[in-house]
């Protein structure tokens, strides 16, 4: 059995056919591109099919009879394939920093599909040819691939890595590292305290783990993802997904169609782009939506939640939320306990009464109104009081 890595789309498909975690498939023939189940050996090849921001991955087995690799690739078909663990973005950035930094046997080489390698302090590792890899292991290491697929890893404290190449990797796991992809489909990824990540090609993913990071992806369906407190993921391409789960981070995305999630306490999403989508799911979240047709939405108890853009939606579900649509034809929706509604004129409020019994919250009513400047004033804010819609007076 050969272990690889496998892309799926959003319902876990590809090429028409349906899989599930923990199942075994087989097939009587396999040819590369053509027949047979396909996977990949290196974790990156598998951007080049399935874009990160709307594709799903898992780490799979394959065997039976297994085709010669494809040219220039990973890639590989067999008869016989087993899915395994489904693997979010930063298991797969591990996953590929490993599979490289596994391989590395050179202290130094100038080459084709080469690696370089140093391990003293305040040492540099470089690499300029194809599929090269360079690591830096020394105490302020510097690490560089400038060739496509290269892969360029900084381990100890305050190092850097970074590659140039098109589907390249920059890891740098020791704390304040930085990492920085300016390629197509790359990955840069910092698991240390107060490390940077940051990726401006294409499909490129940005991911720092650890306390004070930065993760920026700038490249059209990139990712950028900081799970660190403090931490802020800045995602400015199309299609882009921001997201920051620490305590107090910012979510920002500023690209057509983007995500911008803050799921940790005190969090604020923004999505500047058209129908971007704003959420933040913890306690005083902010989620903000400024583009047309955007969608801003709070889970969180007194979260506030803000569409701006023409025709946007704010949403609010929980105790004491509050949305506001700042434009015509927006809605704003409150519809937790205690929670306020508020629009521009022409915007349209939706507001929800709750009564507490035998220590729930049950939700009793719900109406709408438009902002029309006679009975509903505009940037006021309602609540659903006895039937009425009613101006909240604090």
């Amino acid at each position: 059995m050969i272990k690889g890595y496998k892309g799926f789309d959003k319902d876990l498909r590809c090429r028409d056919m349906q899989y599930e975690l923990g199942k075994e498939y087989s097939k009587p023939e396999a040819l590369i591109c053509n027949k047979g189940f396909h996977f990949c050996e290196h974790p990156l090849d598998v951007f080049n099919y399935y874009p990160p921001a709307i594709s799903r991955y898992a780490e799979v087995k394959g065997g039976g009879l297994i085709v010669d690799k494809e040219a220039n690739s990973t890639k590989v078909s067999c008869t016989q394939i087993e899915i395994g663990e489904e693997l979010q973005l930063h298991q797969l950035v591990k996953r590929a920093i490993d599979f490289v930094y596994n391989r590395v046997v050179n202290p130094y080489v100038d080459g084709s599909n080469v690696v370089a390698s140093v391990t003293g302090r305040n040492e540099m590792a470089m690499v300029r040819r194809m599929r090269g890899v360079a690591v830096a292991t020394g105490y302020c290491g510097l690490a560089n691939a400038i060739s496509v697929h290269g892969i360029a890893g900084a381990v100890a404290d305050y190092g850097a890595a970074n590659t140039n190449g098109d589907g390249g990797i920059a890891g740098a796991s020791g704390n304040c590292g930085a990492a920085n992809v300016t390629g197509d489909m790359g990955i840069a990824s910092a698991s240390g305290d107060c490390g940077g990540a940051r990726v401006k090609g294409d499909r490129g993913v940005a991911s720092t783990t650890g306390d004070y990071g930065i993760a920026s992806a700038k490249g059209d369906l990139g990712i950028a993802n900081t799970a660190g407190y403090y931490a802020v993921a800045d995602a400015y391409g199309d299609y882009n997904t921001a997201t920051a789960t620490g305590n107090c981070g910012k979510a920002n995305s500023s690209g057509r169609n983007g995500i911008a999630a803050a799921t940790g306490g005190n969090g604020v999403a923004i999505a500047n782009g058209d129908n971007g989508v704003a959420v933040t799911t913890n306690q005083y979240g902010i989620a903000t939506a400024t583009g047309y047709s955007g969608l801003a939405g709070t889970t969180g108890k007194h979260g506030t939640a803000c569409a701006s853009g023409f025709r946007g939606v704010a949403i609010a579900t929980d105790y004491k939320g509050n949305a506001v649509a700042d434009s015509q034809e927006g809605i704003a929706i409150s519809v937790g306990p205690m929670g306020q509604a508020m629009g521009v004129l022409g915007a349209f409020i939706i507001v929800a009464e709750w009564k507490y019994i035998d220590g729930n919250w049950h939700r009793i009513d719900v109406k709408c109104a438009k902002v029309d400047g006679n009975h509903i004033k505009p940037n006021v804010w309602y609540m659903l009081r006895d039937g009425q819609i009613t101006e909240w007076k604090g």
